[in-house]
């Protein structure tokens, strides 16, 4: 599985550009001889403290046996607050 994120300051797509680390090609998991069933999670974190607008991930498997593998993959995008608690003036 090869994975990573981009951002782009507008929906239309333009000036879309790799952000942060990209996880290279590595195995996520290895299926044992004579064939058999794998099941794995990969979580990549991110900190979108200076993205732009909007991003997107983009995820390649990489099936390794000749002409036999098959996967289903999925991504979800689990967004959090910000660290820094919000300031409110008070009214008096």
């Amino acid at each position: 599985m090869a994975a990573n994120l981009q951002d782009a300051s507008d929906n239309a797509g333009a000036n879309v550009a790799d952000y942060g680390d990209v996880l290279e090609s590595t195995v996520v998991a290895a299926g044992g001889s004579g064939g058999s069933t794998e099941k794995d999670t990969v979580e990549l974190d991110f900190d979108l403290t200076g993205a732009k607008r909007y991003i997107r991930p983009q995820f390649t498997p990489d099936l390794s046996a000749a002409n036999t593998d098959t996967a289903t993959v999925s991504a979800t995008l689990v967004l959090m607050g910000t660290r820094k608690q919000p300031v409110s003036k008070a009214l008096n």
